[in-house]
């Protein structure tokens, strides 16, 4: 987020693909449930890949593919379309 940093270093980097790497491996034992807002149009992350991690839960989930959104769904113009389905997923949680 150029907002907040300019530079994303080496050490970065190999530190959040080993953290992508270490979630995708051990995604099936995860038991709490998740919420995905995806942003579908998206130019640094890929929504598919997002998608191949959340098909793997064994864990309950629901996937929001936004499309129109790009990287940081709450900072979006439509912000209140991922804050809405933020809000009803934890008020089904809290059920």
């Amino acid at each position: 987020d150029q907002l907040c940093n300019t530079v994303a270093t080496a050490r970065w980097f190999t530190e959040a693909r080993q953290a992508q790497a270490d979630t995708f491996a051990m995604v099936e034992q995860i038991t709490t449930p998740t919420c995905w807002l995806v942003a579908g149009d998206d130019p640094i992350a890929d929504a598919a890949a997002s998608r191949r991690v959340q098909q793997r839960l064994k864990a309950a989930s629901e996937f929001h593919d936004l499309a129109g959104f790009r990287h940081e769904v709450f900072n979006e113009a439509r912000r209140d379309v991922p804050f809405a389905l933020m809000r009803n997923f934890i008020k089904h949680q809290l059920r």
